[in-house]
């Protein structure tokens, strides 16, 4: 079991010894203490003692758990983390020490680089400091209620003498500012430093490892940060963040939606396992940043629709509509796996005002935003009809689920939606892969999430760092006008980060700012067209995104990144676009967002504000190859070598500028090393799945062709698209799990391609007179309704056959059906037995079936057999008559006179 920390507090001291401290913290900044320490766990081993192992899991280490993300000019700093032992052998930990970075992180790269290595630090505590005594002074007693609250101390704990075995030992840390030591004016000395936290101790001699014959030494660091905050007076960067609202879960059948149980399970805050509590935090996260933008998955959407029986009613309403002949469509079983059809029998978010809404409508106190323009949640005025309630036993199932969407229609009705593509679907894999009637159907689904919450569907998000210039025109094709790009292919021409709205034309080519504020496709003859791009800070995402997996291996790296964008130009707000990872939420997405909407030098933006701020100049499209090549200097170098004057005459303004100057102009404006990275690695992987999702589209063809002998077809078709597409789902194929998904949805395919299909019958079948009836068994495996015909079909002339009436199967039923055949001569067929559409298209599914076909038999016979009772008859009279009257014996003759004499 972890030991609990003790701590030891220092009471206040004399003025005096205030200013001394003071003076020592101002000389330590001035001539700080050049202490370099490396951020991986290492050891330094005894000149005496065996070297240990360099593997950091495998030796005692210390690891920060929490850090005050940020520190006021009144505050203090908390540090808390524990001593890990992985070995099998005691560890005696002899300090822990607090140092930080000698000087404030200004560029991006900083950030990057501390969690690498830690160096020129500056020590702030140690657990072997020792408290004075407090002063006994009668001055400094305070009575009554005019006592002031006591100002943060210095605590520091008491670590144990051993650690065992597998155990760890807490430690907590409580460093008061005004021994933080950053010195300076305010505007100066504001932004983030690197924080570390130095383990120094004995391992003992490993008993599982011979060689260890003796104790070594151990010095290990792990990174953190915080950003000093004594209020500079500076303007706040507005972020906008983009929230997915999506469940990368691949379905265990391969079908398009996922299961109810998972949904349930993702929903309850207490639930363990895959996925567990995922959907929960993304709302929690929501409630937190009011004006972040919600990208909704429809699949997710469709799922919970179904999963809740939101859509009986619907389907009510509209049966019997893909009867064809007078016929009603048989019942379909496939409801859990049939897309929902929303807007059916529900209430307009419009007819009913609920507190919170009128609250909004009514312009509440805490509304507007930072822009002066208000919250920009007024409920969307193209939401669609939101289905009826579940029924009471739904409840009592999901009840978690339930719960969750009403939280989240709740929320559309105030807040921005953006649909996404069907399962997040990874659309540049797509265009990639020439997987064009995927991609329409992934595109075409957005309709689901604007017609059920509302929303826009003229943005489209394609996954950083995977476009090319082809894809710009796919995306103007597909009716968006915005597009969201990295930094990493769209870069800054900058020394510093630039704002997000910017343009770029189909062809990849630099547009003029406000290019795009002209709808797309008003282009004058012969001109692309102009997008309006919007840039997300790779960096800051990436950061983000370690943050919400809710094991960060150097807490606070985020807020350390904004501060540090901002610390670029403090007097000049900018507008940056925040994406968060698009998988199921992480366990640490409600911190990040309530980081993000506490940092003081950060304000939230409503994406509407974003896309109505000023547009900035940016470089031209820049291909993963070459940010990959690029990702080491930076990618701003690409945008200026396009337009150099741009890129200078910017840069020129930026060093006029006080904040610029502060800079130094050392900093890139581009991603850093973090984003560049983290996008190059996404191209990698996009184009490693390409090869592997280039598979569905041959699937999905064979597929579509064998849909047609269902009642409803697109509907079908529809689902094996959406089967298909969760694989190509951006959190699956950045997971590296499309190849268990593909394996899994082209099964679930290939079930419903192949479930109506007619059964092999007996390899010999005798055909009798000029015309018979073959009975073919056909089987219908699925969970939806079919209408066939069938077709014996022979490749010789000897049999000819007809086409049989429309046979109607149920989910999961067999029949029998008599196919109409005639056979014109002897031969033995080696026939195909056919499945036709209703309209008498022929469909892939076939089986064989040999027929002897024996024409003449029937007549033969008959002719042979009265041949031969002819025969018979013929020989009997012509032995009668040759032998003649037969006559008796003359002694009988006598006999039988004289017995008429007697008598």
């Amino acid at each position: 079991m972890p030991s609990a920390p003790s701590r030891r507090t220092r009471t206040p001291r004399l003025v005096l010894a205030r200013w001394a401290a003071g003076a020592a913290a101002c000389a330590l900044a001035l001539t700080p203490l050049a202490r370099g320490t490396d951020a991986a766990a290492q050891q330094q081993p005894d000149p005496a003692a065996e070297a240990p192992t360099a593997e950091p899991a495998a030796s005692p280490h210390v690891t920060v758990d929490e850090v005050s993300p940020w520190m006021e000019s009144d505050g203090a700093l908390t540090v808390t983390g524990r001593v890990i032992n992985p070995t099998s052998a005691d560890f005696t930990p002899s300090s822990v020490e607090i140092v930080r970075s000698s000087n404030r992180m200004t560029m991006r790269d900083d950030v990057s680089d501390w969690v690498d290595q830690q160096t020129a630090t500056v020590l702030l505590a140690s657990s072997d400091d020792e408290p004075p005594e407090p002063a006994d002074d009668p001055d400094d007693q305070s009575e009554g209620d005019d006592a002031e609250p006591d100002e943060p101390t210095l605590e520091v704990p008491d670590l144990p003498t051993t650690v065992a075995p597998g155990e760890q030992a807490e430690f907590s840390f409580t460093i008061p500012a005004d021994q933080f030591g950053a010195g300076g004016s305010a505007v100066s000395s504001w932004g983030a430093y690197g924080l570390g936290a130095t383990l120094s101790g004995t391992a003992e001699a490993d008993s599982e490892n011979p060689a260890g014959t003796s104790s070594s030494s151990v010095l290990t660091t792990a990174p953190a940060f915080t950003v000093w905050h004594p209020d500079p007076g500076i303007d706040r960067t507005e972020v906008t963040t983009v929230l997915p609202i999506t469940l990368d879960a691949t379905s265990t059948d391969g079908g398009p939606l996922i299961e109810p149980e998972l949904l349930e399970q993702a929903a309850d805050p207490e639930a363990t396992g895959d996925y567990a509590g995922a959907l929960r935090r993304v709302i929690t996260a929501a409630d937190t940043l009011p004006e972040s933008v919600l990208a909704v998955d429809p699949r997710l959407l469709a799922s919970v629709t179904a999963a809740l029986d939101l859509t009986t009613e619907a389907e009510e309403d509209t049966e019997g509509e893909g009867a064809s002949d007078g016929e009603d469509p048989a019942p379909d079983a496939s409801a859990s796996d049939d897309a929902p059809q929303p807007g059916a029998e529900a209430q307009s978010p419009d007819d009913e005002q609920t507190p919170d809404t009128a609250e909004t409508d009514g312009g509440s106190a805490d509304g507007g935003n930072a822009n002066g323009e208000g919250d920009g949640t007024t409920a969307p005025q193209d939401a669609g009809d939101l289905p009826t309630t579940p029924s009471e036993e739904v409840q009592e199932t999901y009840p978690h689920l339930t719960q969750w969407y009403e939280d989240v229609t709740e929320l559309a009705q105030d807040r921005e939606i953006m649909a996404l593509p069907w399962a997040d679907a990874h659309l540049t894999s797509l265009w990639h892969s020439d997987m064009s009637a995927l991609t329409e159907t992934a595109v075409g689904d957005r309709e689901i999430v604007e017609s059920t919450l509302g929303g826009r569907t003229d943005v489209l998000w394609p996954a950083a760092g995977t476009v090319r210039t082809g894809d710009l025109n796919a995306i103007a094709e597909a009716g968006a006008e915005t597009v969201i790009l990295s930094d990493t292919q769209q870069p800054s021409l900058t020394s510093y980060t630039s704002s997000a709205n910017s343009a770029i034309s189909v062809d990849g080519a630099r547009a003029q700012p406000g290019a795009a504020e002209d709808p797309a496709g008003t282009a004058p003859a012969g001109e692309p067209t102009v997008l309006q791009s919007l840039v997300a800070d790779s960096g800051l995402s990436e950061a983000a995104a370690v943050h919400s997996t809710g094991d960060s291996p150097a807490p606070g790296q985020f807020l350390a990144l904004s501060a540090a964008i901002t610390a670029e130009r403090p007097f000049d707000s900018r507008s940056l676009l925040l994406t968060l990872p698009r998988t199921a939420a992480g366990t640490g997405l409600p911190d990040l967002a309530d980081d993000l909407s506490r940092a003081p030098w950060v304000e939230g933006a409503t994406l509407e504000h974003l896309m109505d701020t000023e547009p900035v100049a940016r470089g031209p499209l820049v291909e993963m190859p070459e940010v990959a090549d690029t990702s080491g200097a930076g990618s701003d170098g690409a945008g200026a070598g396009s337009d150099g004057a741009g890129a200078g005459s910017d840069a020129a303004s930026a060093g006029s500028d006080g904040a610029g100057a502060d800079r130094s102009g050392t900093s890139s404006g581009g991603p850093g090393e973090i984003g560049a990275e983290a996008d190059a690695h996404a191209g990698e992987q996009a184009a490693g799945a390409s090869a592997l999702l280039a598979s569905l589209q041959e699937q999905y063809t064979a597929g579509a062709e064998a849909s047609h002998a269902f009642v409803d077809a697109e509907a079908t078709r529809r689902d094996m698209a959406r089967a298909l597409l969760v694989c190509t789902a951006t959190g699956v194929i950045e997971a590296d799990r499309a190849d268990t998904c593909t394996e899994h949805a082209t099964g679930w395919v290939e079930g419903i391609a192949e479930g109506v299909r007619p059964e092999p019958g007996s390899s010999v079948l005798l055909v009798t007179g000029e015309q018979a009836m073959i009975p073919v068994r056909i089987e219908n495996s699925t969970d939806r309704s079919a209408r066939v015909r069938l077709r014996v079909e022979s490749p010789t002339p000897q049999l000819s056959t007809e086409v049989t009436d429309i046979v109607t199967l149920g989910p999961e039923e067999s029949r029998s059906v008599e196919v109409p055949v005639r056979g014109l001569a002897n031969a033995d067929v080696n026939s195909t037995v056919r499945l036709l559409t209703a309209d008498g298209d022929v469909l892939p599914q076939s089986t064989e079936l040999l027929v002897r076909v024996r024409a003449d038999w029937e007549n033969t016979a008959t002719i042979a057999i009265g041949a031969a009772l002819v025969l018979v008859l013929v020989g009997g009279l012509f032995r009668t008559i040759r032998r003649g009257r037969r006559k008796i014996p003359k002694n009988q003759l006598d006999a039988a006179v004289a017995r008429a004499e007697d008598g």
